[in-house]
């Protein structure tokens, strides 16, 4: 009588060989032999099993404590005048998952506001925490940023083009208004890259846009009509018995007398752009004679 019936063979343990043979180790006799000694296959296998075969387990994190900027100016405010254990200890019951780093955070953050209040002279009164700036630090800082913004607004609401170029020289020129020893052709850190105008104009709300409403001429009958076109002219030609010397092809095009693109970047939404207006108004007609 077979002894195995008198067993159960675990879930847990089936799992973790299904696991381990699901992967095809190399063989310490197969072609790999040829590289690599059979004796370090073997001992790799065995590592390799061990951690196919061993038992993970997942620990879920904890839910974090959501507390709005009132609760930490508070909760600073009271570390900062009783100090952390006693802040933790008084406020057991209402906040059970506080932490004193994270309190010394706030503590922190709370002293160095209420001392800008009163450098400034400001209420001392502090309600609200200010929060952190999140994301990366801007290339060229805020308050050039900014500039630089409302230079290139100025540009769209004048109806001049705006694009990668124009931010990057936009920016040029204004961080060597500030100090030119900020660009990296003078030695500094900022460099001014096309990737890095195109990350502004986004963060802009600019969007690629083709300044023009013209729709595509097609012509289905072209060599008809242009048949009949010749036609008409010949038999007016005969008709009036007009000499060649007085027929005059011509034809008509407009030209910019101002320099205009016909890509600019614009608002995200608008349905016309009035780069399009400047390049009907900045157009003279030329006219092509042919004798």
């Amino acid at each position: 009588m077979a002894l195995l019936k008198y067993f159960t063979v675990k879930e847990k343990q089936q799992n973790q060989s299904q696991s381990a043979n699901s992967i095809q180790l190399p063989s310490p006799t197969g072609p790999l032999s040829q590289e690599i000694p059979s004796s370090s296959i073997i001992a790799t296998n065995a590592e390799v099993s061990k951690v196919l075969n061993a038992d993970k387990a997942i620990s879920k994190r904890g839910d974090y404590m959501k507390l709005n900027i009132k609760e930490k100016a508070e909760i600073g405010r009271r570390a900062a005048e009783e100090g952390i254990a006693s802040t933790i200890r008084n406020l057991a019951k209402k906040y059970p998952n506080l932490k004193e780093s994270t309190i010394q955070t706030w503590k922190s953050i709370y002293l160095a506001e209420l001392k800008r209040r009163r450098t400034t002279k400001e209420s001392l009164t502090i309600s609200e925490l200010p929060e952190k700036k999140k994301g990366r630090p801007l290339l060229i800082g805020s308050q050039l940023e900014f500039e630089v913004r409302r230079y290139l607004e100025n540009l769209r609401r004048n109806g001049a083009v705006v694009n990668t170029a124009i931010a990057v020289s936009c920016a040029r020129g204004i961080v060597l208004k500030a100090n030119p020893d900020y660009l990296a052709s003078n030695g500094g850190h900022i460099v001014l890259t096309n990737h890095w105008g195109k990350h502004l104009l986004r963060r802009m709300g600019f969007v690629k846009w083709r300044a023009t409403t013209k729709a595509k001429v097609m012509v289905e009958n072209f060599e008809e009509v242009k048949a009949q076109f010749l036609l008409d002219v010949k038999a007016v030609v005969e008709f009036y018995d007009i000499p060649s010397s007085l027929i005059i092809n011509w034809d008509q095009t407009g030209i910019h007398y101002v320099p205009v693109g016909s890509w600019t970047m614009e608002k995200k939404g608008l349905e016309e752009s009035k780069l399009l207006l400047l390049k009907i108004s900045a157009r003279l007609q030329l006219y092509l004679l042919l004798h």
